[in-house]
């Protein structure tokens, strides 16, 4: 995508729609995959993207990319950049968050 400006560029979606990107060191970084169905839309505080699923050592960012379950028994956290893999062991599952706490392993 090129070079761009972090004060005036805002996030936008990647051109092929499946992946937010930032303006971050004068370059387009990828903030999170889109790969929900309805990828990736919009620009700036308007952009919305739709994450159904993440693979370990897929791009994240920090502060940015919260937690996600990809099941009962799996959540992905974001560490160093990349999507990272951890197992919730039973009795606790995965759940998604609420307004108060991120998606965690929990009873």
């Amino acid at each position: 995508m090129g070079k761009c400006t972090p004060a005036k560029d805002a996030a936008v979606c990647s051109p092929d729609g499946k992946a937010h990107m930032s303006c971050g060191l004068d370059q387009w970084i990828t903030v999170e995959l889109c790969d929900g169905p309805a990828g990736c839309r919009g620009r700036g505080d308007g952009l919305v993207c739709d994450v159904k699923h993440v693979e370990a050592g897929d791009p994240c960012t920090m502060g940015v990319s919260p937690p996600r379950c990809n099941s009962p028994h799996e959540l992905m956290m974001c560490k160093s950049g990349k999507w990272v893999s951890l197992v919730c062991s039973p009795p606790g599952i995965c759940r998604r968050p609420t307004s108060d706490m991120p998606s965690s392993c929990r009873l």
